[in-house]
């Protein structure tokens, strides 16, 4: 029977069509967009396909003149006759409505998703701005995730944008790729059951576009780099991380998933089959039906108590039967491999037998619907089924039929395509044919075939009649072709089917493809007739007259039937205009006079109002009077009332303390089935959550680990260099001590150790600041650690709680010992304070003395250094000098080369070991950093045939031993006075004990050699140990 809403639709279309001339459709508006729903649009569309085209070409032209029909054809396209209707129109609107949407217009963008929502025809392209649309809602889908936001991009990429995913780039790919997984992740835990099966849905698109390597369709637009990104020469795009969730190792998670949104949603049983029930179990059943067969039956057997509990809520009695085989239809997906119970089998074969519940799964990648089911039907069962069907073909409402018809075919023929592989299928087929019901029904509808179908069609009427009748037709064929399929197949001899029906058979199935396919009804709107134009006859023109004369003749003649002719036109559009104005002028006058009547009637209405107010104030006065005594009588009722109710309210408590036990009683027991349920389902759940936490809490363990071994060895570090701070603190108070024998050199080594202390202080503050940071992150660390150990504790077995314990001892003893290393450190950081405290107190008393001093020992620092430089010069003179006589006498350079090498390499190392004397004065921290100043004096008080110099030498140093005036060097004779064949002098001189400032400018002096050393490497001249040549240690003395 048609609902209400459905025949207002019916009616406003037809009179829309009907009309003569171009009307207003806010009345289709109301009905289309907050009236009807999107199942009577789809019922209204398959009914009467024969408006379609008329009320396309009305949508377009209103189109062009009100806003609000956007909202209409947002509401209508989800119907794909009247897209395609509407396409076919008006070719552009796609891409005028998508270019629209772009710019951010929403009712744009609600038409172009509409439109986008089906599949194209092959004739149309995907629009350029398509991309930016789909991009801009995946943007919107990401900042607010719900199944609001995610519902457009899932019907985008299953309709018109399929294609799209075959064009992105690989860059842009990856993303959406990370936008669906974050989306999925942060939302699973979420009530909303249609928000996670759209992810997984759109995900399962995109792993298998990735797989089938989609293409834009011919024609289109696409000829930019992002269609190179997928072209075959180029590497595919593979979503990895989407494919964990269908044959990876997050599958049997995402099966979980599902499996239990499944369950929340066929719980409600409040209003029977609802749309969200209908769109959790389609969305569930397309993404399971993606998952591979293997990993399904894994999880069956690993999962017996849901699978259980599956097939416990498809069989409720309460639940309405379209979402029962929805819920059917999921569990046959999920347990492919296992057989049907006895009690679902029974119930789905008085589901299937009806029609037009066939329509009610949409099987995306399994086919029709009783391709699922076929196989696990027996023989009677099938039969009931087909006898159903034909019952239905035959007897059934006329616009049932109408609406259920290919659904019911594609079921039939694709039944029809498994005779040959199933006996059962074709038993029950055949027993269903050898039914004397069945030839009843066959030979009903081939009597409707033969007879035509009415002549016009009603626009009131709820279905066309030509739709009727290619209904019956379609249905004919396909249950003919089933019938004479099942009968070729089989052995007559073992069959009860009558011979006459055979005929039958063959006659319906050759009236029923005789039948046209198309509807020949035509609807569209009468217009006013236009009048011709009249094409006059030309004359013969007599042969005596002047051409020029006939011309002129023929153009007045041509010009004054044109002229009559548009006359005659624009006065008829000028009448039909006039007429039209005053069609539309009356209701406008009408109007405005009973407008006018009803303001003379709301003035005398007002004038009443104010008289009845008057009224009413006078009334109220003597209503709060009566009301007063009123509730003192009220008072005195009450009180009279209180005890006879305490006296029947006893009587009623004894009276009802027996039927309140037993009610209790009962509850209880309800509740305790009901707890079990609960608990059977929780305990799954929880087994499943449990799992998944143990493989965070065991990753979270590992990486703990790792950190605590990073932290010990980062630990030990700092202790090694908290004890050579110490070390070096030891060393630094006891060199202060020998700091006041020190005179002339105080000034460089206050400067060295105010430079120490800064550094110590820095080294202080540091290991405070590190200190401070590993008591923070052992403190977080050690609470992290607990709270992990202890919901590990209680979540796991004997095994995990063992290994959780012996984790947590280990825990504890390292907690112990970092306390005792913080303990320690805190302790040796006092005392380095302390030291440090007391060293600035008595170096700030001598720094007004070294300040005086500084002055005199810049001004020794430049006369070493002029020194230095005259001392380079002659040593530079001496080793040419030297070359020559070398040369002279014969000698070889071998032999000199080594002497001079061993010369060099004792007086290096005297000279290292008296840096390292007073480096060791100064401040031991420094010995290690050379600097480029030492490397320069090292290059220079070296021999030129040594390419490299020392490097270990401090700033400090260098100022100290430069300062210094060298006794010997100022004794130096020139190379001209000292005589080659001197013989030296073997005496040794013994060191007098002096200041730390004589010690090292005497090695310094060591170091460095005048002209006369010159000749040590020569035949004959004796070295001694101190590096120095006889004669210069003569001079020294």
């Amino acid at each position: 029977m048609e609902s209400p809403t459905r025949a207002a639709l019916t009616a406003e279309i037809g009179r829309i069509i009907a009309s003569p001339y171009p009307t207003q459709l806010k009345q289709l508006h109301t009905i289309v967009c907050q009236n009807c729903s999107e199942v009577d649009i789809l019922l209204w569309a398959a009914s009467k396909p024969c408006q379609v085209s008329a009320l396309a070409i009305n949508i377009i032209e209103a189109l062009q003149q009100w806003p609000y029909v956007l909202e209409i054809v947002a509401r209508l396209c989800i119907a794909p006759a009247i897209r395609d209707a509407l396409l076919h129109q008006q070719p552009t609107l796609l891409f005028e409505v998508v270019s629209q949407a772009v710019t951010g217009s929403w009712l744009h963008n609600a038409a172009a998703i509409a439109l986008l929502s089906h599949p194209l025809q092959s004739k149309i392209a995907v629009p350029a701005a398509s991309q930016t649309l789909f991009l801009g809602i995946v943007d919107h889908t990401v900042a607010s995730p719900s199944s609001v936001s995610l519902e457009p991009v899932y019907r985008l990429l299953k309709g018109g944008l399929a294609p799209l995913l075959g064009l992105l780039a690989h860059d842009t790919l990856s993303q959406l790729e990370g936008h669906f997984h974050e989306i999925l992740r942060s939302t699973v835990r979420q009530p909303d059951e249609c928000l996670t099966l759209y992810c997984l849905a759109i995900m399962k698109i995109m792993v298998h576009a990735a797989e089938d390597e989609l293409s834009c369709t011919p024609g289109s637009f696409y000829e930019t780099q992002d269609l190179l990104a997928s072209t075959l020469n180029s590497p595919r795009w593979r979503p990895t991380e989407l494919q964990q969730y269908f044959s990876g190792s997050k599958a049997s998670r995402a099966l979980h998933l599902i499996v239990l949104r499944v369950i929340e949603t066929t719980k409600i049983v409040d209003e029977g089959c609802t749309s969200e029930a209908s769109k959790v179990l389609s969305l569930a059943t397309e993404v399971v039906e993606f998952l591979p067969v293997d990993a399904r039956d894994k999880w069956c057997i690993d999962n017996s108590i849901l699978v259980r509990k599956l097939w416990e809520r498809a069989r409720q009695p309460e639940l309405h039967k379209r979402t029962q085989l929805q819920a059917v239809a999921f569990n046959a997906a999920l347990c492919q491999s296992q057989a049907l119970p006895d009690e679902i089998s029974d119930t789905l074969t008085a589901t299937l037998s009806d029609p037009t519940s066939l329509s009610a799964v949409v099987a995306p990648n399994s086919g029709p619907l009783i391709l699922r089911f076929a196989h696990c039907m027996t023989r009677p069962q099938i039969s009931d089924m087909i006898s159903g069907w034909s019952s239905f073909a035959a007897t059934g409402d006329d616009f049932d039929l109408t609406v259920h018809a290919n659904a019911m075919s594609e079921n039939i023929t694709a039944m029809s395509g498994t005779l040959s592989e199933s006996e059962t299928i074709s038993a029950g087929v055949l027993a269903a044919l050898s039914s004397a019901a069945v030839a009843e029904h066959l030979t009903r509808l081939y009597s409707t075939l033969r007879e035509p179908p009415a002549p016009g069609c009603q626009p009131s009427v709820a279905e066309c009649s030509r739709s009727v009748h290619q209904a019956h037709s379609m249905v004919a064929k396909a249950l003919s072709g089933l019938f004479i399929h099942a009968a070729l197949g089989a052995d007559h001899s073992q069959t009860d089917v009558a011979l006459d029906l055979y005929p039958l058979l063959v006659g319906l199935h050759a009236i029923s493809a005789m039948q046209n396919s198309i509807c020949e009804h035509k609807v569209v709107r009468m217009y006013a007739p236009a009048t011709d134009l009249e094409y006059h006859i030309a004359c013969p023109v007599p042969r005596n007259i002047d051409w020029r004369v006939s011309v002129q003749q023929h153009l007045e003649a041509k010009t004054k039937s044109e002229h009559e002719e548009l006359s005659r036109i624009f006065s008829n559009a000028c009448a039909d205009l006039e007429r039209r104005c005053t069609e539309v002028e009356a209701p406008l006058r009408e109007e405005e006079a009973r407008s006018s009547e009803l303001q003379h009637q709301y003035d005398d209405l007002m004038q009443a109002h104010e008289a009845l107010q008057d009224e009413k104030r006078r009334a109220d006065s003597h209503a709060s009077a009566a009301e007063a005594e009123r509730a003192a009588i009220t008072k005195e009722v009450a009180e009279a009332r209180s005890e006879n109710d305490g006296l029947m309210l006893r009587i009623e408590e004894l009276r009802t303390s027996v039927d309140k036990s037993q009610q209790e009683a009962r509850e209880q027991i309800a509740k305790a089935k009901e707890a079990a349920e609960l608990a059977d389902i929780g305990h799954a759940a929880t087994i499943a959550q449990q799992q998944e936490k143990l493989d965070e809490v065991q990753e979270k363990l590992q990486r703990v680990e790792g950190d605590l071994r990073k932290q010990t060895q980062h630990e030990t570090d700092l202790l090694c260099n908290i004890n050579t701070a110490r070390s070096e603190a030891d060393g630094l108070q006891i060199r202060i001590a020998q700091y006041e024998a020190i005179d002339a050199e105080h000034g460089e080594k206050l400067a060295s150790l105010e430079k120490a202390k800064l550094n110590a202080q820095a080294t202080c503050r540091s290991l405070e600041t590190e200190l401070q940071r590993f008591q923070d992150d052992l403190l977080a660390q050690k609470s992290a650690q607990e709270m992990s150990v202890l919901q590990a504790q209680q979540q796991s077995d004997k095994r995990l709680a063992t290994i959780q314990a012996e984790q947590a001892e280990h825990i504890a003893a390292i907690h112990t010992e970092r306390e005792e290393q913080v303990r320690g450190l805190e302790s040796q950081f006092s005392a380095l304070q302390d030291e440090s405290h007391q060293a600035q107190t008595e170096l700030s008393a001598q720094l007004a003395k070294r300040d005086r001093k500084l002055v005199s020992n810049a001004k020794r620092i430049d006369d070493l250094k002029r020194l230095c430089a005259t001392k380079d010069d002659q040593l530079a003179e001496a080793y040419a000098m030297r070359s020559n006589l070398m040369a002279a006498m014969g000698l070889g350079n071998d032999r000199t080369q080594g002497t001079q090498f061993r010369r060099l390499t004792r007086s290096a190392a005297a000279m290292q070991d008296s840096f390292e004397g007073t480096e060791a004065s100064i401040d031991p921290g420094v010995n290690s950093q050379p600097t480029s100043d030492a490397t320069e004096i090292s290059m220079r008080h070296a021999s030129p045939e040594a390419k490299k110099a020392k490097s270990n030498r401090t700033p400090g140093m260098l100022r100290e031993s430069t300062a210094a005036k060298s006794v010997k060097s100022a004794a130096r004779l020139p190379l001209l006075a000292v005589s080659a064949n001197r013989t030296p002098s073997k005496m040794l001189r013994s060191k007098t004990p002096g200041t730390k400032l004589r010690d090292f400018s005497v090695a310094l002096d060591d170091t460095t050699f005048g002209g006369s050393e010159v000749f040590a490497s020569t035949p004959g001249v004796t070295v001694r140990r101190d590096g120095l040549p006889p004669d210069e240690s003569e001079m020294q003395e």
